[in-house]
């Protein structure tokens, strides 16, 4: 695609021609566009960096319970969630501070 220029041309002899077409000019400089999804980008990969060494504690502190899940609910391993529900349910009305008078209620219905 041409763009006409504004002017009319000149030939020798002080003879004018109509409109001569131009090429377009060159489009705009990116620069500013790349330096800007090169920001977003960085900002979209620093927070996914990888683990902390706050969420590498909770990998340690997994691995020093010695009990499943389903052993401290006292289920199968292939229960059904409805049974899952079940033992939790009873196991925490059990442990509730309000019912168990022992002084380690609390921490042991943390653990539920």
């Amino acid at each position: 695609m041409t763009a006409l220029c504004s002017r009319p041309a000149q030939l020798p002899g002080g003879r004018q021609l109509g409109l001569v077409p131009f090429p377009p000019p060159p489009p705009p400089p990116r620069t500013p566009l790349l330096w800007l999804l090169l920001l977003l980008l960085l900002a979209a990969v620093a927070p996914a960096s990888g683990w902390e060494s706050g969420d590498l504690e909770l990998f340690d502190l997994v691995e020093e319970v010695q009990l499943n899940f389903y052993q401290f609910l006292g289920v199968q391993q292939d229960a059904s969630s409805a049974d899952i529900r079940k033992a939790y349910r009873k196991l925490s009305l059990t442990l509730h501070p309000d019912k168990n008078k022992d002084e380690n209620a609390e921490t042991q219905f943390r653990q539920v």
